[in-house]
C-alpha cells in the first residue's frame, strides 16, 4: 500500500513540474516560419545588443514587452532565439485551433483577462523554477491606437516576487504593419525589434513596488506617431477597418456614421471626410493623427 502512495504522489508532483516547449516545433515555427514571415513581408530588423548577457546565459529570466500587434509573440520570439521562451497570453486565443495548436506546442501559459487567476501565477514560477525565460505583455490587452496603455494590477508585484532579471522588448512600426482594426492585412515598411535589461535581480530586492510599476511603465511606453514617421506602410486600401475604432464624428458628433473605403474614411451624418496616407497621417477635419 505505502508503495502505491508513494507512485501516487510521485505522479502528482510530475504533473506541477513545468513541461518545456517542443524543440522541434519552436525551431520550425520561430526560427524558419516566423523569421522569413517577419523579414520578407514586414521587413523586420533586430537590435539584441541590449540581450546580449541574456543570449549567453538564458533563464530564468523575465521579459515585459510592450503589446501593439497581434503578432507580437513571433517578433519576441524571433528576438530571443535561440533561446526557447515562455509566453503568457490571452486565454481565447485557446479556442482557436491554429493559436490553440501552438500554445500547447510551446506550452504557453493562459491568462484569463481583467480577472485574478492564481493558476497563471502558479505556472509563471513553475517556469521561473525550470529556469525558462518568460514574456508577459504587462498592458494586459491590444492597443487600437498603437499608443500604450496602463500596466495593469498586479504586475510590479509580480516582478518582484520571482526574484529574477528582468528586460523590457518592444517591436517599433508594429501597429503600423499589422493594426488590430485592419485585420491580418500585412502593410509592409519596416519594424525595428530592439530591446535591454530593465532591473538587475539584486536590484529588485530594495526596490519599491510603485518604484518597479514606473520602471515597467516606462520601459513598455509606446507612440507610434512619432516612431519611423519617414517610413510608408504600403496598403491599397489604408482606412478600411478604420471606422471600427473611429466610429464618433469630430465635426458633427453622430456615432456609428462613419464608413471606409480604400484610403477613405467619412461621415454619412455631414459629409465630413478624412484621407489617411501610408505614413498614417490623416488629411482632414479637427485631427491628424488616430490616436
Amino acid at each position: 500500500m505505502a508503495e502505491k502512495e508513494t507512485k501516487k504522489t510521485d505522479k502528482r508532483s510530475q504533473k506541477k513540474k513545468y513541461v518545456p516547449a517542443n524543440r522541434l516545433v519552436y525551431w520550425f515555427f520561430i526560427s524558419i516560419v516566423a523569421r522569413l514571415l517577419l523579414k520578407l513581408k514586414l521587413h523586420t530588423v533586430y537590435d539584441r545588443s541590449g540581450f546580449s548577457d541574456l543570449m549567453e546565459k538564458g533563464g530564468p529570466a523575465l521579459v515585459v514587452s510592450s503589446h501593439i500587434s497581434n503578432l507580437d509573440f513571433l517578433f519576441a520570439g524571433v528576438a530571443l532565439y535561440p533561446n526557447v521562451v515562455t509566453f503568457v497570453g490571452s486565454h481565447h486565443f485557446t479556442t482557436n485551433k491554429i493559436t490553440n495548436f501552438f500554445i500547447k506546442a510551446s506550452h504557453a501559459i493562459p491568462k484569463k483577462m481583467f480577472c485574478a487567476d492564481v493558476s497563471t501565477i502558479i505556472s509563471i514560477m513553475r517556469a521561473r523554477d525550470a529556469g525558462q525565460i518568460i514574456v508577459i505583455y504587462p498592458e494586459g490587452r491590444l492597443t487600437c491606437s498603437g499608443h500604450s496603455v496602463q500596466v495593469t494590477e498586479g504586475t510590479a508585484e509580480l516582478a518582484k516576487k520571482l526574484g529574477v532579471d528582468v528586460y523590457w522588448l518592444t517591436q517599433d512600426g508594429a501597429y503600423k504593419s499589422v493594426p488590430k482594426w485592419g485585420g491580418l492585412k500585412f502593410r509592409p515598411g519596416k519594424v525595428v525589434v530592439r530591446g535591454g535589461k530593465l532591473f538587475d535581480k539584486e536590484e529588485l530586492k530594495d526596490m519599491s513596488i510603485d518604484d518597479i510599476k514606473a520602471g515597467l511603465e516606462k520601459a513598455i511606453y509606446h507612440d507610434e506617431d512619432k516612431l519611423l514617421t519617414d517610413v510608408s506602410y504600403k496598403s491599397k486600401a489604408p482606412a478600411e477597418g478604420l471606422d471600427g475604432i473611429l466610429y464618433k464624428c469630430p465635426v458633427c458628433g453622430a456615432e456609428f456614421r462613419t464608413k471606409t473605403s480604400g484610403d477613405r474614411l467619412w461621415c454619412e451624418e455631414c459629409g465630413a471626410e478624412w484621407k489617411l496616407d501610408e505614413k498614417y497621417v490623416l488629411h482632414g477635419p479637427e485631427f491628424d493623427h488616430i490616436n
